[in-house]
């Protein structure tokens, strides 16, 4: 069977894949689906949850204790889908999960990855008796706004909470109030494994999700130059530290572009030629915000059409 993957670039990503689902068996529950990630104190972050608008009782939680099994209703934080294909938990954090699409005239046959994290990545490895979805996102995290020179990538890095994303057979989307938590660098991932039924055969899904946590140093300036074939100068640009990069329209004498980018770690500097096929190359920068978490960023090169272009005519 076949796995098709279709990449939806936009300021937010979801990813549609072709490769089919095997079936819950009834009664199996509701399915692990990735990670909602929070990056804030673990005080703000039980403060945001417990004071969520989104927040409703579904089901229950068992407790066991010494002194016997209790049952207490459980809390959850349910997902609302936006217009872009992307889920709404109430409060700031960067999502990574797998959720079932369905056909309206037949079973669930395709599943979508849902991620605003950066260098997404999904395999579908399917097989007769088994199915296994396996996706992987990377968090950037450097120094927050309000960071000293003392500040160290390994020791003062904020707390990340990982809240487990789970689907229901009818397709709602939600959070627990549960989750691991982590300081600092490193991946952090889980894998859930569930009996399944397709075609009437037994058979078993399995999710592996990974979160690659990834240091960036905070950029203080981003400055483009454009140089013409005899590496003379032809015009220095810096450009504003925003989310939505300007888009770089060469000169048409341009040769190659020098993309230097500063911050408290140094310079470093890329340089791009005119591509093979096309005119237009990219350069990814990452912008931190106040608490210190990075969002990619996408510079275009415009390089002039033609050869007469370049030489003015």
């Amino acid at each position: 069977m076949r796995c098709k993957l279709a990449l939806l670039l936009a300021a937010l990503l979801a990813v549609l894949s072709g490769c089919s689902l095997a079936q819950p068996e009834e009664g199996n529950g509701d399915r692990f689906a990735g990670f909602f990630v929070v990056y804030d104190s673990m005080d703000a972050v039980r403060d945001s949850f417990e004071n969520n608008p989104n927040l409703t009782t579904y089901g229950t939680d068992t407790l066991r204790t010494q002194y016997g099994t209790y049952s207490l209703p459980q809390e959850i934080v349910v997902g609302e889908k936006q217009k872009d294909g992307q889920y709404s938990f109430g409060m700031e954090g960067r999502s990574l999960f797998l959720i079932h699409g369905s056909d309206p005239n037949g079973p669930q046959i395709f599943s979508e990855t849902i991620s605003d994290m950066a260098n997404l990545q999904f395999e579908c490895q399917d097989s007769e008796n088994e199915t296994a979805n396996i996706i992987s996102g990377t968090l950037y995290i450097g120094p927050p706004l309000d960071a000293g020179p003392e500040w160290d990538q390994f020791t003062d890095s904020g707390y990340l909470t990982f809240y487990r994303v789970y689907e229901t057979s009818e397709g709602m989307v939600y959070l627990k109030n549960s989750g691991n938590g982590s300081v600092g660098l490193g991946s952090y991932y889980e894998t859930h494994t569930y009996a399944s039924a397709l075609a009437g055969k037994k058979a078993s899904e399995t999710i592996k999700v990974t979160v690659n946590m990834e240091y960036k140093p905070r950029l203080e300036k981003l400055t483009v130059s454009q140089f013409d074939g005899n590496n003379m100068l032809l015009q220095s640009d810096e450009l504003a530290l925003r989310e939505e990069l300007p888009e770089l329209e060469c000169l048409p004498d341009t040769a190659w572009v020098l993309v230097e980018e500063k911050s408290r770690d140094g310079t470093v500097r890329t340089a791009y030629s005119p591509p093979d096929s096309g005119e237009e190359s990219w350069h990814t920068v990452v912008l931190l915000d106040d608490s210190g978490l990075g969002k990619a960023a996408d510079l275009f090169i415009r390089f002039a059409h033609t050869e007469e272009d370049r030489q003015g005519g």
